[in-house]
């Protein structure tokens, strides 16, 4: 069964579970697409917290720490449903419970750090954040998106996206691009980082053994800091083309990827989502689809097929 209760402007689900020697975390947050600009500034801010706090400097110092906590991990990302852009924080660290040396409780200390990583992040005595640590985060990121044009699929997936919702928030990529990343400076990720807190829906995820009060005292004392008013919006359903678009891109590959997008009006709150999904199955989904038949089986075209839809987009 899960609890949900309210720490400031923060939702908290909280799941007790004694399946599990772990108790994880997962902090969402939430604002809507914006511009490819503002997607880069959140991109990188995103890196920059996860490489220092200010009690722990350095990815190095982070790692150590992690290490004492029976090697905990953590780590953070960026990403879109619909229309809108999430940062997730992520951590996960055994219960005490099956360790026979230890009695404090790591899940309490792990939840401390977790808030600290987007409380207090390493910074200069001016609160500046470290350009040393900008610069490295920077040219990891631009390598990083960079690298998505070399998995063809991946690639020619967010190229589909990018001409089917060319005027549209959905086609905002989630890291921006490269050059926009590499225009990012100090004072935009400060910006960004304001914005987050003021702005952003925050959801924490929480489940594993435990009880619910040693996880409330710590919640509690950030309580005046989860101030944010969440700013939403709603996809807005947009009218499929009349005419059906081509797009080539011409790369020196030895296998071509095809890549074809279909809109429909309905969303998984819809009644006609149930018929949706069938019809998904039919065209490619299911492995007697006719995409399977006719081009696997039957002319051999294929070496890979995959499906997807986006339930929150129409």
């Amino acid at each position: 069964m899960v609890e949900q209760f309210n720490v400031g402007s923060l939702h908290v689900h909280w799941q007790p579970s004694d399946k599990y020697k772990t108790t994880t975390f997962v902090l969402q947050m939430k604002a809507p697409l914006e511009d490819e600009k503002t997607s880069a500034a959140r991109a990188l801010l995103t890196q920059v917290l996860q490489a220092g706090t200010k009690k722990h400097p350095s990815r190095r110092e982070i790692r150590k720490h992690l290490d004492g906590l029976y090697g905990a991990s953590f780590g953070a990302d960026v990403g879109k449903k619909g229309e809108q852009h999430f940062v997730t924080f992520f951590a996960e660290v055994v219960h005490e419970q099956y360790l026979q040396s230890e009695n404090e409780p790591l899940a309490k200390e792990m939840l401390q750090f977790f808030l600290s990583v987007l409380f207090a992040p390493a910074k200069t005595d001016d609160g500046a954040f470290l350009d040393s640590i900008i610069k490295e985060e920077k040219q990891a990121l631009i390598s990083r998106v960079k690298s998505i044009a070399d998995d063809k699929i991946r690639y020619a997936n967010q190229r589909l996206v990018e001409e089917m919702c060319k005027e549209e928030r959905y086609g905002i990529p989630p890291y921006g691009t490269a050059a926009h990343i590499e225009d990012v400076d100090e004072r935009a990720l400060q910006d960004a980082y304001t914005d987050l807190l003021k702005t952003n829906a925050f959801d924490l995820f929480i489940t594993g053994p435990g009880e619910r009060e040693e996880i409330e005292s710590i919640l509690n004392e950030y309580a005046t800091k989860f101030t944010s008013k969440s700013v939403t919006s709603e996809t807005k359903m947009q009218k499929a083309p009349e005419e059906t678009r081509e797009v080539v891109d011409h790369e020196d590959v030895q296998q071509a990827k095809l890549h074809m997008g279909f809109r429909v009006p309905f969303q998984a709150s819809d009644n006609e989502y149930a018929a949706v999904l069938v019809t998904n199955g039919i065209f490619g989904a299911f492995p007697h689809s006719n995409c399977s038949l006719t081009f696997v089986k039957k002319r051999a075209l294929l070496i890979m097929r995959r499906h997807g839809m986006s339930r929150i987009k129409v």
